[in-house]
């Protein structure tokens, strides 16, 4: 496994956003020594194709993170590889200034009251609703609910609804909210369910194996049952990414890979920055064109950030002179 034509080590030649203030900067200076100093080491992770064929697009995130974000040589798709270890995630998720540095709340509480609003859910029950009859004697079921923010337009509808939710702050708020929240982490769902709708919002994205956990997802659906995925869709062009997410999906990616998993698409959209659609299972035939289309669309975008004076890509070395920051703890064959 291997990069092609770019600079193996952390060479910050992809600058984060601008808005790096109040504690921000220490937090990241934090992590990114303790990177450097060996602490969090990574591993790879082959793409979702099987690929094992990467360029490396950019090692800092939109927030300062040390983060290899790679574009994959067969589908185009983006991913993070190497990616850090779960030791890395959980000392993250725990840091005092976690909230206040991703979401812009100093404390988890504020976070999940702003998400209970009309807004949150609206366009998942919409695209639901538009392919099944939400009633009373519907049972939803959401993995990854949060506090049960996205539930709330099918509460409101009378449905009968269920989250599993690995975090247990949320839990304990959504309970404290009235929401039938349990705590359950994603290797530990069930082995079956007979549910109406699943729930999957920017999950996917979120975990190492996203389609072996999809097919086990799905199996808590009721034969002829429903299952929303929705993922970010990532903007190219300001490559505003995240240390905490592995996969980011296009619009033609996203439709194959699901496919893939023996999910029949029913309806896909767009909307605010995500890809989202609604399945059945059910054979489909897919197309690989898609992820040709994929990979052609992605480099074509990348070569005209290349062009791009306030990008700093990296340049071919014949050699490298120092050493690689990359500790590989695994290499898939």
């Amino acid at each position: 496994m291997e990069y092609h034509d770019i600079i193996l080590p952390f060479e910050k030649f992809h600058l984060p956003e601008r808005r790096v203030t109040g504690v921000l900067p220490q937090i990241v200076r934090e992590f990114n020594n303790q990177v450097e100093a060996g602490v969090y080491r990574l591993y790879w992770n082959k793409c979702l194709c099987g690929s094992t064929d990467f360029d490396l697009i950019a090692s800092v995130d939109k927030k300062g993170f040390l983060a290899p974000l790679a574009v994959c040589r067969h589908c185009g798709t983006m991913i993070m590889t190497p990616r850090y270890t779960d030791v890395f995630y959980t000392d993250l998720r725990s840091h005092r200034d976690y909230f206040l540095t991703f979401y812009g709340y100093g404390h988890i509480r504020d976070y999940v009251l702003a998400k209970y609003n009309p807004l949150e859910g609206a366009d998942i029950f919409k695209l639901v609703k538009h392919v099944v009859n939400i009633t009373s004697g519907t049972t939803v079921l959401e993995i990854g609910a949060g506090a049960g923010w996205n539930l709330l337009p099918f509460v409101n509808a009378g449905a009968q609804v269920l989250g599993y939710e690995p975090e247990k702050d949320f839990v304990e708020l959504a309970q404290s909210l009235g929401m039938n929240i349990k705590q359950i982490a994603f290797n530990k769902l069930p082995e079956k369910g007979e549910f109406d709708v699943l729930v999957l919002s920017g999950v996917i994205n979120r975990i190492g194996s996203p389609l072996e956990f999809l097919q086990k997802a799905i199996t808590l659906v009721r034969e002829g049952g429903i299952i929303y995925i929705d993922v970010p869709l990532l903007n190219v062009r300001t490559l505003d990414y995240r240390v905490d997410w592995f996969y980011y999906f296009s619009e033609d990616s996203f439709r194959y890979f699901i496919a893939d998993t023996g999910l029949k698409p029913l309806e896909i959209r767009v909307i605010s920055g995500r890809v989202a659609g609604v399945f059945r299972r059910e054979e489909f035939p897919n197309s690989k064109y898609l992820l040709t289309r994929n990979k052609a669309y992605t480099y074509k975008m990348l070569r005209r950030l290349r062009r791009c004076e306030r990008w700093h890509f990296s340049k071919k070395l014949k050699t490298l002179t120092h050493v690689p920051i990359f500790r590989v703890l695994e290499k898939d064959d």
